[in-house]
C-alpha cells in the first residue's frame, strides 16, 4: 500500500495478482460532478453522430445508396469505421487526442460527410465521400465514448458500455433501412436542389452534429488505476464462476497494447467480432428485396423502424446489465447463438409463419448484432484493464474493417445470383462460429486452481 497526499488524499493498493487500485477519490472530487454524466454525455455523442449520419442518408435518398443490389458505400463505411478505431484509440490513450477533441472531430467529419453527399457534383464522389468521412467520424466517436464510459464504471462496466453503444445503434438502424429498401416515407424528406433551401433532414443532421460535439467537450478520463471510493475492489476467486460483481472480476493487471496483442484472448475477440460483423452486412444485403415488399413500406415501414430502434436501445442496455450479474462471457455466448440462429429462422419464415416471423428474426438479429460489439467492449476492459482501454478496443474493433467489405462483396454476389438461401446459411454459420469462439474467452494471467479433494483414507490410517 502506498499513500499519496494531494488535493484529495488517495492510496494505491496492490491486489493479489499485482494490479494497482487507486482508492480514496470520488468522482465528484475528480471532475466536480457525478460519474453518471459519463454515461449521459457519451450516449449523446454516439446517438448524435449516428442519427446525424442517418439524417444525411435520408436527405441524400437514392443518391447515397443506388448502384446495385448491395450498396458499395455501405461496405466502405463499415471499413472506415473499423480502420479509424485503432489509431484513434492509440492516440487517445497516449494523451495526444483527448476525448474532448476526438468526439468533436468525429462530429465534424460526419457533418463533412453529409455536405459531400448532398453537394458533390459527381454522384460517385458523393457516395465515396459520405462513406469515408461518415465511417471515420462514427468510428472515432464510438471508440472514444465507449472507452470513456468503461473507465468511469469499472465496477458496472457492462451496463455503462452497452448503454453508450445503444446510442450508436440509434443511427445504424435507419441507415440500414434506407440503404436496403429506400422506403418512400423516409426518402420523401427530400434532396436539396443546387440553389434550394436545405431540407429538414439536413438541418436536423447538422444540429445533431453540434449536439454530439458539445457533449464531447465535457468528456474526461479518471486518473490511471482509479477505482470508485464507495466500492470495494472485488477479490477474484479461482475455480467455479460466481454471480454478482465477482462474475467478471477486474483484469489481473493493466496491460499495454503490445502485451494485449500477444495474448490469445484479444485475437479471439477479434475473430468473434469479425464473424458477427459479417453476419450484419450479409443480412443487410440479402434483406434489400424484402424491404420493398408491401408489409415493410409506408406506415408499416415506420412501425418496423421504430420497433427496431426501441429494441436496440433498450435491449442492448438490458443485456449489458444482465452481463454484470451473470458474466460477460455467458451473455456474449447467448447473444451470438441468437445471432447465428436468426438467419436460419428468416430462411424458414415462409414455412413457419410468414412475414411476422421474418420480422421477429430481423429484429432479433439486429439486437444481437448491436449487442456483440458492446459486450466485447466491456470484456476488453475486463481482460486488459482500463488504462489503455481505447487502444485495446480500437484493435478489437478493427475487425469490422475486414468484415464489412468482405461480407458486402459476398452479399453482392449472392444477391446478384438471386440465391438468398446461401447468404442466410453463410450468415447463420458465421453467427454460430462467433458463439463457439466466445466460449473460449478467458482473461489472461488468472490462474485457475483445481479443487483438491482430501483423501478420505489418509496414509497414516492405512499404515495403522
Amino acid at each position: 500500500m502506498r499513500t499519496t497526499d494531494g488535493p484529495v488524499p488517495y492510496r494505491e493498493v496492490t491486489g493479489r495478482y499485482g494490479r494497482v487500485h487507486r482508492l480514496g477519490e470520488s468522482d465528484a472530487d475528480i471532475m466536480g460532478r457525478t460519474r453518471i454524466w459519463m454515461i449521459v454525455l457519451p450516449f449523446a455523442g454516439t446517438a448524435g453522430v449516428a442519427l446525424a449520419g442517418a439524417a444525411f442518408a435520408v436527405a441524400g435518398g437514392a443518391r447515397a445508396w443506388s448502384g446495385g443490389p448491395v450498396p458499395w458505400p455501405l461496405g466502405v463505411w463499415v471499413f472506415c469505421q473499423g480502420a479509424v478505431a485503432l489509431p484513434v484509440g492509440r492516440l487517445r490513450d497516449g494523451g495526444r487526442l483527448p476525448a474532448r477533441v476526438a468526439v468533436p472531430f468525429g462530429a465534424a467529419a460526419t457533418a463533412v460527410a453529409g455536405l459531400l453527399l448532398l453537394h458533390a457534383p459527381d454522384a460517385t464522389a458523393a457516395r465515396l465521400g459520405f462513406a469515408v468521412f461518415g465511417g471515420a467520424g462514427a468510428g472515432a466517436v464510438w471508440v472514444t465514448c465507449a472507452a470513456t464510459a468503461g473507465k468511469w464504471f469499472p465496477d458496472r462496466r457492462g451496463g455503462a458500455t452497452t448503454l453508450v453503444s445503444g446510442g450508436f445503434a440509434c443511427g445504424t438502424v435507419p441507415v440500414a433501412f434506407v440503404a436496403a429498401g429506400h422506403p418512400s416515407a423516409f426518402v420523401a424528406a427530400g434532396h436539396p436542389g443546387a440553389g434550394g433551401r436545405p431540407s429538414l433532414a439536413v438541418v436536423l443532421g447538422l444540429a445533431l452534429c453540434l449536439v454530439a460535439a458539445g457533449a464531447g467537450r465535457f468528456l474526461a478520463d479518471p486518473p490511471r488505476n482509479w477505482w470508485p471510493d464507495r466500492v470495494a475492489p472485488p477479490r477474484p476467486r479461482v475455480g467455479a464462476a460466481v454471480r454478482g460483481t465477482e462474475a467478471d472480476p477486474p483484469a489481473v493487471r493493466q496491460y499495454g497494447p503490445r502485451e494485449a496483442a500477444g495474448t490469445p484472448a484479444l485475437w479471439l475477440m477479434w475473430c468473434c467480432l469479425l464473424c458477427a460483423g459479417g453476419v450484419g452486412v450479409l443480412c443487410a444485403a440479402v434483406r434489400a428485396p424484402s424491404a420493398r415488399e408491401p408489409w415493410a413500406t409506408g406506415g408499416n415501414g415506420t412501425a418496423v423502424l421504430c420497433a427496431a430502434l426501441c429494441l436496440d436501445v433498450v435491449g442492448v442496455g438490458a443485456l449489458g446489465l444482465l452481463s454484470d450479474r451473470w458474466g460477460r462471457r455467458a451473455t456474449l455466448t447467448g447473444v451470438c447463438v441468437v445471432l447465428g440462429t436468426a438467419p436460419f429462422g428468416a430462411l424458414e419464415s415462409g414455412r413457419l409463419g410468414g412475414p411476422p416471423f421474418l420480422l421477429l428474426c430481423v429484429l432479433l438479429s439486429g439486437l444481437a448484432g448491436a449487442a456483440v460489439p458492446a459486450l466485447l467492449a466491456s470484456l476488453t476492459a475486463d481482460c486488459f484493464g482500463e488504462n489503455d482501454n481505447a487502444a485495446h478496443l480500437g484493435l478489437v474493433h478493427s475487425a469490422t474493417a475486414v468484415a464489412g467489405p468482405a461480407a458486402a462483396v459476398l452479399g453482392a454476389g449472392v444477391v446478384g445470383a438471386r440465391d438468398p438461401h446461401v447468404a442466410y446459411v453463410l450468415a447463420g454459420s458465421l453467427g454460430l462460429a462467433s458463439s463457439v469462439l466466445a466460449l473460449f474467452l478467458t482473461a489472461p494471467g488468472r490462474i485457475r486452481v483445481r479443487r483438491i479433494v482430501p483423501n478420505p483414507q489418509p496414509l497414516g490410517e492405512e499404515m495403522a
